[in-house]
């Protein structure tokens, strides 16, 4: 009797055990899950190219900032930099994600534990790069600060819409221009898809074909870059006022996103809107926009 009383004590024992074990399991996906598995983004002004940035976690303090993070449940290794997407996607460290991150974005993955990364002002965005072009043209190496106001959890992004995420949580970066390259004319190239074509862009392109299937190519002269963004200049739809008058406004310009301004007029004489200002060749710079439209 004894003998089976004490197979009954051992059974219980690896019982709880086990659901020991089982319990630390959960608690272990709660603490490093999705609420402690954080998103920081951030973009760079249109005609940068990203590719040839490097963008580092770097600590004033000389902490090392942790290079094995946990995320999305798994342990891994990471460096302390950011990551570029170049395409929107689902896969990240290589672990894959129920959602989408947004293209054209820099990410940079942490866990919620190592809180300093949150709240210290010694953590700072470091741009480097070894691109001559863009060290004649942008005012680099460069240090930003991190806010953690902006910081995501993957749970916060999967309960937001993406336009939500893009509008509060990637901001784009003051980088510089430097002043021998305000007045220059530049040249770059944006890509779209012609199935999300921003609306700026379709109201400055009207010869675009949407049933092709294969890439297309518009050339913009006369973009103007101010204040980190492109702005385009809206073809005239041929009505014409009668009369002018005192407050009129001239050169109607719409951004990527598709708000109007115009270049100048109005009743300041600078413009109105986000275009105020725009024509001042201080603190513009003339572009040649080559946009490139893919067809998914």
């Amino acid at each position: 009797m004894r003998f089976f009383q004490g197979y009954k004590i051992q059974y219980l024992i690896l019982f709880l055990m086990m659901w020991n074990f089982a319990s630390a399991q959960s608690i272990t996906w709660k603490k490093y899950g999705l609420s402690n598995t954080q998103l920081y983004f951030f973009r760079l002004p249109a005609g940068v190219n990203n590719q040839s940035i490097n963008a580092q976690v770097v600590d004033k303090k000389f902490r090392s900032v942790p290079e094995q993070i946990y995320f999305n449940g798994k342990r891994i290794m990471r460096k302390s930099r950011f990551l570029y997407l170049t395409r929107s996607t689902n896969v990240l460290y290589g672990q894959k994600l129920s959602f989408y991150l947004p293209a054209n974005t820099w990410v940079f993955a942490f866990n919620y534990s190592d809180h300093f990364l949150l709240v210290d002002d010694a953590i700072k965005i470091q741009l480097t790069t070894t691109d001559k072009t863009l060290l004649n043209n942008w005012q680099l190496p460069e240090t930003f600060d991190m806010y953690s106001d902006i910081a995501l959890s993957l749970k916060g992004f999967q309960s937001l819409k993406l336009n939500e995420v893009v509008s509060r949580y990637i901001p784009t970066l003051s980088l510089q221009l430097k002043r021998n390259q305000l007045n220059a004319v530049g040249d770059t190239t944006l890509v779209c898809s012609l199935k999300k074509m921003p609306k700026g862009l379709s109201l400055v392109c009207s010869g675009i074909n949407t049933k092709d299937h294969a890439n297309q190519e518009i050339v913009i002269d006369q973009a103007i870059y101010f204040k980190n963004e492109f702005f385009f200049y809206v073809p005239d739809t041929g009505l014409k006022l009668v009369k002018n008058h005192p407050d009129q406004c001239f050169g109607k310009m719409t951004d990527i996103a598709g708000n109007i301004g115009y270049a100048s007029g109005c009743i300041t004489g600078m413009g109105s809107g986000k275009c105020a200002g725009i024509l001042n060749p201080k603190i513009s710079k003339k572009y040649r926009v080559t946009l490139i439209i893919e067809p998914n």
